[in-house]
């Protein structure tokens, strides 16, 4: 008898009649979003599962868990608990065998990008099970305040910056539509939830862009590949990953793009885990490239009868077509040539030239010249218009 019992080891399958406890919180994990971006928090937790037997800890007795569905988390042993775990990885399956106080700990990984609210922990040939929520990467639901914030919009629209504007060009000087585009710094901000602040540490988050006039990068000069979607993070560059930071609820800068082809109606959108927007709709201005003023009359006389239309003026795009844009207009001598407008709307693709007209007053040679509104930078002047007095009439 003395030698059947130290034969008897001490672990062994817990009986049909015992009992399995799963002491798991109800703290929902957040799944991965990517291999190459740090993981936000929590993703993994500690749990426990006790096992009894009429009444009692049952010491020695084991179980053996599994995921359902597959693949959807990790159990791994508890690393507290140094080199004599509990729990453990053997080839197929994952056993957890019960302590003195009946109690066997693991850890509770999620290791992919799948999100669930009904993941099981299941006991391989019993019902008892514990349950796991995982939660998309990105934002919780409770979180507030989610938004776009881009820099240098003038009243949701993106100006031209007249930039590349030439007076005269070669069809070989043409830039193309994404030489220096026109560049606005962006961040995403949040409110993270009160009872949680430090949730939204690396929390990712998609940007995109719907036009495909505008792309979105990191790179402050849109060097680098064009893409149309971004993926940033919050609480990282400006927090310090300090959940108690004022910036953990931001994002890094990054950067739109807006090419030279313009859009009336470009629309920005973002995502993150449970929240998602877009942008009130943005017009973005074509660039023109050039800014033609052609003299239809050099030579005048004081007694021609104004108004006098002396030159056209029209814009173009890299594709050479019309553009409009709002050009100031003045006189080099307004004793000589006054325009009779101190502005003018260029015409659109299809219609022609604007004409601007002129009043005489004496003799003399005057220069129309013409700005972009409100710049002093390109000039475009007309050629040298002349005004004489007509001859004498002969007796």
């Amino acid at each position: 008898m003395g030698v059947t019992t130290g034969c008897v080891a001490d672990n062994h399958p817990l009986p049909t009649s015992g009992s399995v406890e799963f002491l798991l919180d109800s703290a929902p994990l957040y799944a991965r979003f990517n291999d190459d971006l740090p993981r936000q928090e929590p993703f993994e937790k500690r749990a426990q599962v006790r096992l009894v037997t009429a009444g009692a800890a049952d010491r020695g007795a084991y179980v053996d868990l599994q995921i359902n569905p597959p693949n959807a988390l990790v159990l791994l042993p508890d690393p507290n608990e140094g080199e004599e775990t509990s729990c453990e990885q053997l080839p197929g399956v994952f056993r957890c065998t019960a302590q003195e106080d009946g109690i066997a700990n693991f850890v509770v990984r999620s290791e992919s990008d799948l999100a669930a609210d009904d993941i099981d922990i299941t006991v391989v040939g019993r019902t008892e099970r514990g349950q796991v929520t995982v939660l998309p990467a990105g934002l919780p639901e409770d979180a507030s305040n989610f938004s776009l914030i881009v820099q240098g919009l003038e009243g949701r629209r993106v100006n031209a910056d007249y930039d590349k504007l030439a007076c005269s060009r070669s069809p070989e000087s043409n830039p193309s539509k994404w030489t220096n585009p026109r560049v606005r710094a962006a961040r995403l901000s949040v409110t993270p939830p009160p009872n949680n602040r430090n949730v939204v540490v690396n929390a990712p988050a998609i940007v995109q862009s719907l036009s495909s006039e505008v792309f979105v990068t990191r790179n402050e000069d849109c060097s680098g590949e064009r893409t149309n979607s971004l993926v940033v993070q919050f609480g990282l560059e400006d927090s310090g990953n300090d959940p108690d930071s004022p910036d953990a609820g931001s994002t890094g800068t990054f950067y739109f793009c807006f090419s030279d082809q313009g859009d009336d109606d470009v629309r920005l959108a973002f995502s993150s885990g449970a929240k998602s927007g877009t942008l009130d709709p943005i017009r973005v201005e074509p660039e023109p490239v050039l800014l033609r003023v052609e003299t239809t009359q050099s030579t005048l006389q004081t007694d021609d009868l104004p108004p006098i239309a002396v030159v056209n003026i029209a814009a173009f795009d890299f594709e050479n077509t019309r553009v409009p844009m709002t050009v100031d207009i003045r006189s080099t001598n307004l004793d000589v040539l006054r325009p009779t407008v101190s502005s003018a709307v260029l015409p659109d693709e299809g219609e022609v030239d604007q004409q601007i007209f002129v009043t005489l007053d004496q003799p003399g040679t005057a220069t129309i010249q013409v700005f972009p509104e409100l710049k002093t930078d390109p000039r475009c002047d007309s050629q040298p218009i002349t005004v004489t007095v007509p001859p004498a009439p002969m007796n």
